[in-house]
């Protein structure tokens, strides 16, 4: 046995320098498994608008009620014969996965670690429409498989489409995305529940902590706020921003641990504009200095805006619809200018310890045939061209990285590119210390152990 030795007599002389070699060797190996944990990056999956209802809804399996109320197409299936009256007919044959397409080969190939997207539907049978309101969204409660073929881990109900079909059909999409085991942020049968984060363990190498709001100016109804008795959305108001940022902070304390990533993904902003809001750009920079968040992931706009890396943390103002039944309306509704039929998917790759971006990649894509495709060349070349322009206005830019954007920072005049995880990460850092200090340590103790050796010794003569 290591550390012990038999003596000529027969008893146990326990050996210190052997256990102390053990303990060393303990030690590094401990050290060495945390170094390969706390190195490894966290790739997160984020999408803005996922809109499987309407016309979505109306080819996939089982497809609600097509009726709507509003004054003008008040038949969903109409936006699906648009869209093959412009690209083609559809598959005879068509699955709960098929509106993902080329997105799932995408997904396959990156592996991310953590999927987020903003569900831009209610998921109910409802016919409790939401009085008043012009556009109304709805799918099948069996289409929450289409969720999870794309492998969906949480979903943003902080929306404006949310209580299209009222509090019924809030309440039957709270449940049945609780009856398949798919966790959701930002709305909820009360205020606790819409402001409570969704938490999420990274095996071996950290967790995610979700917070879902959003914003009047992302068309969100003022009676939509939940309450402590009432279901609802967690609205937020940028009057007294500070405010808002101590109570979000609060909430950030109550459940962080060292190591956690804070997402806070907000619907905000209205539809179809390139720049974002003084408002909402000091929103987002108070979000990540006073309450601690990480990742600011923003949608409402329809179409893909910039991005900006503030004090090494990402923020995201919107990123467009990757899923939407818009590719053959016609231009005065569909806003032809802002392409929201061109998307991208969103790769990044966050440090969990400092949970500051090492490396963010986008992958082109656009719908054709109701589902999500690789983006042709005329398309790549519009979103490359249209998120460098974007990009630079808030400091950094983009670059083509293969099939890919890979988004870059600019400082001082000089361009500096993301390490794509490999470098000296805070992670890396920390851990090269906490082997360092190991080893320091057992020296130490080796050296008591021959210093006390060599007193023992002298005292014996």
């Amino acid at each position: 046995m290591f550390g012990v030795t038999p003596s000529v007599t027969g008893t146990v002389v326990f050996n210190r320098s052997a256990t102390l070699t053990l303990v060393f060797h303990w030690c590094l190996v401990k050290a060495l498994t945390m170094a390969a944990a706390l190195t490894s990056i966290i790739r997160v999956f984020l999408v803005g608008d996922v809109m499987i209802g309407r016309g979505i809804d109306q080819i996939l399996p089982y497809h609600c009620k097509p009726w709507m109320y509003r004054d003008f197409r008040n038949d969903s299936r109409e936006y699906a014969q648009l869209a093959i009256d412009k690209n083609g007919p559809l598959p005879k044959e068509i699955g709960m996965d098929y509106v993902w397409g080329d997105a799932l080969q995408i997904l396959q190939e990156k592996q991310p670690d953590f999927r987020l997207i903003n569900l831009e539907t209610a998921i109910t049978t409802s016919e409790t429409a939401w009085l008043g309101k012009r556009v109304q969204y709805r799918t099948h409660p069996r289409h929450v498989e289409t969720l999870q073929a794309a492998g969906v881990d949480c979903c943003v109900l902080s929306n404006n489409h949310v209580l299209d079909w009222g509090y019924p059909g809030l309440a039957e999409t709270l449940t049945t995305l609780k009856k398949a085991n798919m966790k959701y942020v930002g709305a909820g049968e009360n205020i606790f529940e819409a402001q409570k984060p969704a938490i999420f363990e990274i095996p071996n190498k950290g967790r995610i902590v979700v917070f879902g709001a959003c914003h009047t100016s992302g068309l969100v109804n003022e009676e939509w706020n939940a309450t402590e008795t009432k279901s609802g959305v967690n609205l937020l108001s940028f009057e007294d921003i500070p405010y808002v940022v101590k109570q979000l902070a609060d909430q950030v304390k109550k459940v962080e641990k060292p190591g956690d990533i804070v997402i806070l993904s907000i619907h905000w902003g209205p539809n179809y504009k390139w720049l974002s809001s003084p408002m909402e750009r000091e929103f987002a920079h108070a979000a990540i200095d006073v309450a601690g968040v990480d990742v600011i992931h923003g949608h409402s706009s329809h179409h893909v805006k910039g991005i900006e890396v503030y004090n090494g943390k990402l923020i995201m103002y919107g990123c467009g619809d990757i899923v939407s039944d818009y590719e053959g309306t016609p231009t005065p509704l569909h806003k032809r200018p802002f392409h929201n039929v061109r998307s991208l998917m969103y790769f990044a790759d966050i440090d969990p310890l400092t949970g500051e971006v090492v490396d963010f990649k986008m992958i082109p894509t656009m719908m054709k045939n109701l589902r999500v495709n690789r983006a042709d060349e005329e398309a790549s070349s519009w979103l490359y061209a249209k998120m460098s322009e974007l990009c630079e206005e808030l400091g950094g830019g983009v670059q083509w990285d293969g099939s890919e954007l890979r988004l870059v920072l600019q400082s001082g005049g000089t361009t500096h590119f993301f390490t794509q995880g490999i470098g000296w990460t805070g992670s890396a850092k920390c851990t090269i210390i906490l082997i360092l200090l190991i080893f320091v340590l057992t020296i130490i103790a080796c050296k008591s152990c021959i210093f006390r050796k060599v007193v023992n010794l002298h005292k014996c003569r």
